[in-house]
């Protein structure tokens, strides 16, 4: 299991909500780049750390992505919202679960 410092986990996060404007016109790459050159220059942190923390963005580019808006392939997902209403009685669907 790797070990993450909180204070760069903070710093991390920070940047990615505030320069989402920034980070949506970004590569997956780039972006994982940009976040560990920004906190590196903020945060002095040994090559052990910073493989680590590399490796942290990449495995959470996805929820990156999802934060400053965008997407891989910049499609939104829509919601539908039949899903998110409790079924009612009248639903045979509801009817037909024993």
């Amino acid at each position: 299991m790797d070990y993450y410092d909180s204070t760069l986990l903070r710093i991390l996060w920070g940047l990615v909500e505030s320069h989402a404007y920034f980070l949506r016109e970004l590569s997956d790459d780039a972006i994982i780049l940009w976040l560990l050159r920004t906190v590196q220059d903020r945060v002095c942190i040994t090559s052990e750390d910073s493989q680590n923390l590399r490796k942290y963005i990449a495995k959470r580019i996805c929820l990156i992505r999802d934060i400053i808006g965008t997407s891989r392939a910049g499609l939104s997902i829509p919601v539908i919202r039949e899903h998110l209403t409790a079924p009612s009685a009248a639903d045979p669907m509801v009817n037909s679960i024993v």
